[in-house]
């Protein structure tokens, strides 16, 4: 209601939170509070009739002295003031809080009184490689740290695993590293963690790069906190480049194939400026470095006389009509294998139903070439 107003909140040694109210109209029955709750949850007390209560405020007057662990000290004056120890609530806090305090003359209650803290925290995320390939290994470095006047307790840092990465690792030194916990994509790097004003920690996920990812990806990882502090934020980005290498191949087969002949070739890629002019006889290669995953090559030969068989992955590739031979590339290596073919068929005019009368007849011209021989080779002894 409008009789208070909230002019201090401290955390005592104890680490029990206590709020200062101040009546500052000076009406009767303040005395007669019960069944706190601080954003929703029961606080010191609850349950008690407000004369079991007492114990855990009291009124203190126009001033109340504070001191704190630096040596300095504060006081807090208004009307009339109250101190309510609402007991070890930290976890309950939050930036934006709701009192709840009940009192036996219910005109008096208090039922969404809302009070403020400074419970500011940054969260930071760098990675080591902006720039990565399939099977790389990434380094994240996060950074948790407490900017505001209290001390933060039960702070959890996630890091989400988005497609393309694989967490595989949390280290507070990188030298310790311990699997991660992972719920629904989502790693849990620390839990419960307590941050004093101005203290920090920082953390170490290892990822690696699966073959998920594509060339030209953009793969952003977001680091964030919760639990009992409000969520914030942190990305890093990661560009993925996945380069091939491709090797061209030439064969030359047939019986009428000219091993020493040099075939012209022209190969171009629909990803990025890459053309490529060159020469390759039988046996020789070609390799193509650093060539997009993904891309789609164009190859054409000059290849007049010949028929052409192209091999690619263990895939034979069709002409289209313009008779150039379209090459899908993946995310591996790659040969490609061109191979051109010229028989001839030579008519000898021989045939298998002819065969047997030739031998007869090479029998027969044998044979009288042997008489020959043994005549004239008589004559001569004579």
């Amino acid at each position: 209601n409008d009789h208070y107003t909230v002019v201090g909140v401290y955390i005592a040694a104890n680490e029990e939170i206590h709020l200062i109210l101040d009546n500052d109209k000076n009406t009767a029955n303040q005395t007669r509070f019960y069944n706190p709750m601080l954003n929703g949850q029961e606080a010191a007390g609850y349950g008690l009739s407000f004369t079991n209560y007492e114990p855990y405020w009291y009124e203190a007057g126009t001033t109340i002295s504070l001191s704190f662990p630096d040596s300095t000290t504060k006081e807090v004056t208004g009307v009339r003031l109250f101190d309510f120890n609402l007991g070890q609530m930290m976890s309950y806090l939050n930036e934006e809080n709701t009192l709840q305090m009940l009192n036996q003359a219910d005109g008096f209650s208090i039922r969404g009184m809302t009070f403020y803290l400074n419970l500011g925290h940054t969260i930071t995320k760098e990675v080591n490689k902006p720039l990565a390939t399939i099977g790389d290994e990434l380094i994240y470095t996060v950074v948790v740290e407490n900017t505001g006047e209290l001390t933060l307790s039960g702070i959890n840092v996630y890091d989400d695993q988005p497609e393309g990465i694989s967490v595989t690792g949390v280290s507070e030194d990188m030298e310790t590293w311990n699997d991660p916990v992972l719920t629904d994509g989502v790693a849990l790097v620390a839990a419960g963690l307590t941050l004093l004003p101005g203290e920090s920690k920082t953390y170490y996920i290892k990822a690696t790069v699966t073959e998920d990812a594509n060339d030209g990806d953009v793969i952003i990882n977001t680091a964030f906190t919760g639990g009992n502090v409000p969520r914030k934020e942190a990305d890093a980005e990661v560009k993925i480049e996945v380069k091939v290498k491709v090797t061209i191949k030439k064969v030359i087969t047939g019986n009428f194939g000219d091993l020493g002949r040099k075939f012209s070739f022209s190969v171009t890629s629909d990803k990025g400026n890459h053309s490529y002019n060159f020469e390759l006889g039988n046996n020789q290669t070609k390799v193509l470095e650093n060539l997009p995953a993904g891309a789609v090559l164009t190859l054409t030969e000059e290849s007049a006389g010949y028929s052409v068989t192209v091999m690619a992955a263990g895939n034979e590739i069709e002409a289209n009509e313009e008779n150039e031979y379209l090459i899908p590339l993946g995310k591996n290596d790659v040969t490609v294998t061109v191979t051109n073919h010229s028989n001839i068929d030579i008519n000898t005019g021989i045939n298998l139903d002819s065969l047997p009368y030739i031998i007869i007849l090479a029998l027969v011209i044998i044979g009288i070439a042997v008489l020959l021989i043994r005549r004239y080779g008589i004559r001569s002894e004579d």
